[in-house]
């Protein structure tokens, strides 16, 4: 029997395979920050949502009262592990100024779906924590002295012209952006029932989807 998308998930955090990409999870643990960059297929695997993602069509998509059931302290351990090197990766955790700039575009959707994905594995208060920390913090910026928000140095670095952090082209700000993604998962969570035996999840089938449609046109909706 194949096994469901989330249980191919936990296999993959707990180092039993590799995912759809020939990537143990150790490996991309090891990442250095230019890999970490410039693979835009990593994220997912780490950060599972209920969602399929439109542009990593391989990843697993949790079934949430699943993930409930099948979660132990190896894959805890392992997420925090992989939080805590995003975290380092945008300058939030140890605190890094000069890194901040990076949380934006294709990173500020993967910072939305690290937050939810917490949320989901039982981390909330941690995802708020990491949120209020990103939102609230000030640094100086090489444009204007005067220190600003972060969610307002995303948003002066997207510009007019690319909407990274305003979903349906609304002009939300990333702060918006960002607690609306963290509010929605904490709703789920707690419209799901999690004593409940899990429902069917669809199977993951390995198997090369139809060639995506070329999105390097529009970059700003990367990783989702």
């Amino acid at each position: 029997m194949t096994a469901s998308a989330t249980q191919t998930y936990i296999d993959f955090m707990s180092s039993s395979r590799r995912n759809a990409h020939g990537k143990t999870f150790q490996q991309i643990l090891n990442y250095s920050e230019e890999e970490m960059e410039f693979d835009h297929e990593y994220i997912q695997w780490l950060f599972p949502l209920p969602e399929p993602s439109p542009y990593n069509p391989l990843a697993p998509v949790i079934n949430v009262a699943e993930l409930q059931v099948l979660l132990t302290d190896q894959i805890k351990h392992n997420l925090e592990l992989a939080a805590n090197k995003m975290l380092d990766f945008w300058g939030i955790e140890p605190w890094n100024p000069q890194k901040l700039p990076i949380l934006n575009g294709h990173n500020a959707l993967r910072f939305s779906r690290v937050l939810q994905s917490l949320v989901y594995h039982g981390y909330r208060t941690k995802a708020e924590e990491i949120l209020q920390k990103a939102l609230s913090v000030s640094i100086p910026t090489s444009s204007q002295k005067k220190a600003r928000s972060i969610s307002s140095v995303i948003s002066s670095i997207a510009g007019n012209t690319k909407p990274c952090l305003r979903p349906s082209r609304d002009r939300v700000s990333g702060l918006t952006y960002w607690e609306t993604a963290y509010l929605t998962a904490c709703e789920r969570m707690e419209e799901n029932n999690v004593s409940k035996e899990p429902s069917d999840d669809k199977e993951y089938i390995e198997q090369s989807p139809e060639k995506p449609k070329d999105t390097t046109k529009k970059r700003v909706r990367y990783e989702r």
